[in-house]
């Protein structure tokens, strides 16, 4: 009895546990630099979901609401299923639920999805203006302050059978800097 009860909890826990091949990788942070380099770094960070990740992600707010954000060295961390029949997809980096460009799907055409997903960088700086003068846009309202909670990064695919699957990076702020 207590071996067929010990066999039914085990089944359980696997069940339980999604049975998922994937396992959570670590990303490190990799010192590296854009165009732009606006000196001392607000925040330093790492992103990682499912089976993407970045490892250089930079935000600096300086004097006279000066503001930069760099995330780059991005890649596939855990192996896609039918990744040579993605045929759309899409980067989402938004601040406090505004996205920062545009909504529509990009089609995967010369490139790999691998290679699309390595060569992603964004980067940008600004000045807020709360007299008017200037762009406003979703990063530029963001502070040193509400930053952490307002950043949000999506990656969606589709594949052509028109399947779906959109993916949250999660960050780790890099505390040392």
């Amino acid at each position: 009895m207590k071996r067929i009860l010990l066999i039914t909890l085990l089944l359980i826990t696997f069940v339980v546990s999604g049975c998922n091949n994937t396992s959570k990788v670590i990303v490190e942070y990799k010192e590296d630099y854009g165009d732009i380099n606006p000196g001392g770094v607000t925040y330093k960070f790492t992103g990682s979901s499912e089976h993407f990740g970045f490892e250089t992600g930079k935000v600096f707010y300086g004097s006279n609401d000066e503001r930069y954000f760099l995330f780059k060295n991005f890649k596939i961390i855990n192996q896609i299923d039918n990744i040579d029949d993605i045929t759309t997809y899409k980067i989402n980096l938004k601040f406090d639920g505004k996205s920062m460009f545009t909504n529509e799907m990009e089609h995967v055409t010369d490139k790999n999805f691998n290679e699309i997903i390595s060569d992603i960088k964004f980067e940008e700086n600004g000045k807020y203006n709360s007299d008017g003068f200037g762009e406003l846009d979703a990063f530029t309202i963001t502070t040193k302050e509400n930053f952490k909670d307002y950043v949000e990064l999506e990656i969606k695919y589709c594949y052509s059978n028109g399947k779906c699957v959109t993916e949250s990076l999660e960050f780790n702020y890099i505390e040392d800097h």
